[in-house]
């Protein structure tokens, strides 16, 4: 039975917060801290997946690894589309860029996460086979917002 801790309910809602204040309004970025963001989400995402390995069954681990494998391999394009289709001009300041609010990143992470708690919230005993999509989705969200910075990364240096 999957059992969630406080530190792993912290960890989701920073995240989510994180994600949230980011995508409501223009974003202007440094370009040279563009990965800010990415690292901070990888993170909190590992620590929620490293507490999901803890409670997977060792014969069962293949399928998380396996699922987030594939959301990566399939958010990474979604984030080149991402990043070459987001409204981003020059900021006034050298070295930075304005990038539009995108609402497809808000729907996404919630998507994601909530996918992941509600099936472990209604379905506790559901185990690694119902688990595994929801990990697979949040690899998928957070590969499309590090191929997006890249992407926004190589356009900005088009713009310089």
């Amino acid at each position: 039975m999957y059992r969630q801790s406080p530190l792993t309910y912290l960890v989701i809602l920073t995240a989510l917060a994180l994600v949230i204040f980011r995508n409501i309004r223009p974003q202007t970025m440094n370009v040279s801290r563009l990965w800010t963001v990415p690292v901070v989400l990888l993170v909190l995402a590992g620590v929620s997946f490293w507490a999901t390995a803890l409670e997977t069954p060792p014969s069962m681990l293949w399928l998380p690894i396996l699922a987030v494998i594939i959301g990566f391999a399939i958010g990474i394009p979604f984030g080149i589309l991402r990043g070459r289709h987001s409204k981003m001009r020059a900021g006034e300041k050298a070295g930075t860029i304005v990038v539009e609010p995108s609402p497809i990143t808000l729907i996404l992470f919630f998507v994601a996460f909530a996918a992941r708690y509600l099936v472990r919230f209604f379905v506790p005993s559901a185990g690694p086979i119902a688990i595994a999509p929801a990990d697979g989705f949040i690899a998928f969200a957070i590969a499309s917002v590090i191929a997006s910075r890249y992407i926004l990364y190589t356009r900005f240096k088009t713009l310089a």
